[in-house]
C-alpha cells in the first residue's frame, strides 16, 4: 500500500475480521493458552479512584468509546482496492501471537 502512489492523501482503515465480542476472543486465548480465564471490568469509579494512584489509568477514558458504544470500521475500501490482500483469522493470529510469547526468552 505504501507503494501504491494512488493511495496518497486518503483515509484508509486496514482490514481485519468480522467484529467479535469480548467473550469471543477472550474463548480463543483461552484455547490457545490452555486456560479458563474471565473476563472482568473495573467500574468507572474505581478507576477514577485508581488514576489518582496510577496516572496512566487516567488515559483508558479517552478510549472508553471504543468500548463502551458501537464502534466498527469498514475496511470495503481497502478490499477493492487491494482484492487479493488476505485477512488473517483471529483464531490464527492469537495462535500466532501465543507462540511468539512462548519463545521470548
Amino acid at each position: 500500500m505504501a507503494l501504491d502512489d494512488s493511495t496518497y492523501g486518503q483515509v484508509w482503515h486496514l482490514p481485519v475480521g468480522k467484529p467479535i465480542t469480548f467473550a469471543e476472543a477472550n474463548k480463543m486465548l483461552n484455547v490457545s493458552l490452555g486456560t479458563d480465564f474471565k473476563v472482568g471490568y473495573v467500574p468507572k469509579l474505581m478507576r477514577k479512584i485508581l488514576s489518582i494512584f496510577i496516572p496512566p489509568i487516567s488515559e483508558v477514558e479517552e478510549m472508553l468509546y471504543q468500548f463502551e458504544s458501537k464502534y466498527e470500521m469498514s475496511c470495503e475500501k481497502f478490499m477493492e482496492h487491494f482484492p487479493y490482500f488476505k485477512i488473517t483469522p483471529y483464531q490464527k493470529g492469537i495462535q500466532e501471537m501465543v507462540q511468539s510469547f512462548k519463545t521470548i526468552k
